[in-house]
C-alpha cells in the first residue's frame, strides 16, 4: 500500500513537472516577424558609422564609452510587463566594474520609439551600427525568441517588441549582419538566456557560447541571469558561472527545467 502511495505521488509531480514545462514554453516563447537582412544592410549603408537614426552618436551607455569603437559588452533584453526580470542595471554595473563600456536595447522601449516604428528596418540596423568595428568582448541576450520553425529550430531574435508586434531576424541573419560591421567577436562571451537559446549559435563566432537546451519560464531568467554575473564578478570561469545556475537534479527531471550548455572555451574569465 505504502509503495502505490509513493508511486502515485511519483506520477502527480511527473504530470505537474509536464504542465510545468508547457507552462514554461508558453511564456518563454514568442511569435516575431522575421525581418529581411537585406533591408537592414541596405539602411547600414545609409546613415554614418556611430550614428542613430536621429542622427546623434550611438554611446554606450557606460561612462567612457565613446561610441560604436568603444562598445565592448552588449546586452540585450525583452522586458515583459507580466514578469518582472528585468536586472539590466546589475549586470551593467559588474561590467563596468570590470571596465567595459556597455551598450543596451532595450527591445520593448525601441519598439515603442516613434521614430521605430515608422522606420522598422532602419532602426534595426542601428542596433548592428553601434557594434560597427568594435572588439565585442561579451554580448548577453535574455527575454523572448522567436518560435521554433517546422525544423524544431529556433527561428531568431527579437530586436523590436511594438504595439503591433514583434520583429527580428533569423540567428543566421543575427551573426551575418554582426560580422557586415565587422564586429569581432572571436574573444567573445556569449550568453543567450532564452527559449532552446543554445540553437542559436550556428553561425556565430565566439570564445565561448552559453545557452538553454529546452525553453525556459521568463519567471526564473532574473534569478539564474543576476547569479551567473555575480560569479563571473568573484573571478569564475564560464563553466564555473553556468554550473552554478544549472537545475538541481529534482528540478531537471521532476519539474522539466531547462539546463546550460557551453561551446567553446570554459576558462573563459571576465577580464
Amino acid at each position: 500500500m505504502r509503495r502505490r502511495a509513493l508511486l502515485a505521488v511519483f506520477v502527480v509531480l511527473v504530470l505537474v513537472g509536464a504542465y510545468s514545462l508547457a507552462s514554461a514554453t508558453k511564456v518563454a516563447m514568442e511569435n516575431a516577424t522575421q525581418v529581411d537582412s537585406g533591408s537592414i544592410l541596405h539602411w547600414l549603408g545609409v546613415f554614418a558609422p556611430g550614428k542613430g537614426i536621429d542622427g546623434t552618436s550611438i554611446k554606450a551607455v557606460t561612462p567612457g564609452g565613446g561610441g560604436s569603437s568603444g562598445v565592448l559588452a552588449v546586452i540585450t533584453f525583452i522586458p515583459d510587463p507580466s514578469v518582472d526580470y528585468d536586472h539590466t542595471s546589475y549586470v551593467t554595473q559588474i561590467l563596468s566594474r570590470h571596465g567595459y563600456p556597455v551598450f543596451v536595447w532595450n527591445a520593448w522601449s525601441r519598439g515603442h520609439d516613434q521614430s521605430c516604428i515608422s522606420h522598422r528596418d532602419r532602426c534595426m540596423a542601428e542596433y548592428y551600427n553601434a557594434a560597427r568595428n568594435a572588439k565585442i568582448k561579451v554580448w548577453y541576450y535574455y527575454g523572448h525568441t522567436a518560435e521554433l520553425n517546422q525544423d524544431n529550430e529556433v527561428s531568431g531574435f527579437i530586436l523590436l517588441e511594438t504595439p503591433s508586434g514583434n520583429y527580428g531576424v533569423s540567428s543566421r541573419g543575427m551573426w551575418d549582419l554582426y560580422s557586415y560591421v565587422h564586429a569581432d567577436f572571436s574573444s567573445a562571451l556569449i550568453f543567450v538566456l532564452g527559449c532552446d537559446s543554445f540553437k542559436l549559435r550556428r553561425g556565430a563566432q565566439y570564445q565561448v557560447y552559453i545557452g538553454t537546451d529546452k525553453p525556459i519560464s521568463l519567471s526564473v531568467i532574473k534569478q539564474k541571469g543576476k547569479r551567473f554575473w555575480e560569479m563571473l564578478d568573484r573571478g569564475k570561469t564560464a563553466y564555473e558561472a553556468m554550473e552554478s545556475i544549472q537545475p538541481s537534479w529534482w528540478e531537471r527531471y521532476i519539474e522539466g527545467k531547462a539546463a546550460f550548455e557551453l561551446d567553446g572555451d570554459k576558462n573563459w574569465r571576465l577580464g
